[in-house]
């Protein structure tokens, strides 16, 4: 499945030139996350979830409760009991289908840093939360987090605390993303993520020398 700024979420067979099913979410698709025939649908102020098997829209969400600036990241659960989406202004919010109880949707900062370029006014410095990635790790639902500042961070969800955080990385880790387990499940264990410079900061700050790069990171909780 693709969806792409012309508001169409497309469903391929990959020996078919042509598109097999098309779905207009009438809003450019910023990032897209399937788990089995559920397609979750990021657009810079919606979410759209779609069923695949039956193509049509079974869900529409409005997150600007929890997320005041917009959306640039999606990520299903593994259970499809929610999602995680990342904003361009350093924060993710874990939103609930169903939203009561135990499972409450609440918003945390995962990518600012209130030292960088030499900041000494006590305010951080913003950066964007580019890729979400879950996994089914023993008991946890681990969440990583990839930012323009350089860095991966993993989080367990239930627990709402951070694990564990990477050293910069010298350039902006543009995505991540779990390996998969058995019968495509996000199962975890090895972490791949790429750098490359995402021009949020403008030509000023690209620097040709810096390459990108993929990596892969084994993960233990």
């Amino acid at each position: 499945a693709t969806g792409g700024w012309d508001g169409c979420v497309k469903v391929w067979d990959c020996k078919s030139p042509t598109a097999g099913a098309t779905i207009n979410v009438n809003a450019p698709v910023v990032d897209m996350s399937i788990v089995d025939n559920m397609c979750f649908v990021a657009t810079a102020r919606k979410i759209i979830i779609l069923d695949l098997v039956q193509m049509r829209e079974v869900h529409r969400m409005d997150p600007l409760t929890n997320m005041a600036h917009q959306i640039r990241c999606i990520a299903a659960m593994p259970n499809k009991a929610g999602f995680a989406i990342g904003s361009i202004e350093g924060r993710v919010c874990i939103m609930y289908l169903n939203n009561q109880g135990s499972t409450v949707s609440f918003p945390f900062v995962a990518h600012r840093d209130p030292g960088a370029g030499g900041r000494t006014d006590h305010k951080s410095e913003v950066f964007s939360v580019n890729s979400l990635s879950f996994a089914q790790i023993g008991t946890s639902t681990v969440l990583a987090t990839a930012g323009s500042n350089g860095t991966v961070a993993f989080w367990d969800k239930d627990t709402k605390k951070r694990l564990s955080a990477s050293r910069n990385l010298g350039s902006t880790v543009a995505c991540g993303a779990f390996s998969r387990g058995q019968h495509n499940t996000p199962a975890g264990g090895i972490y791949a993520y790429a750098t490359s410079y995402d021009w949020t900061k403008g030509a000023a700050h690209y620097i040709p020398s810096n390459p990108s790069r993929i990596m892969l990171k084994k993960y233990s909780k």
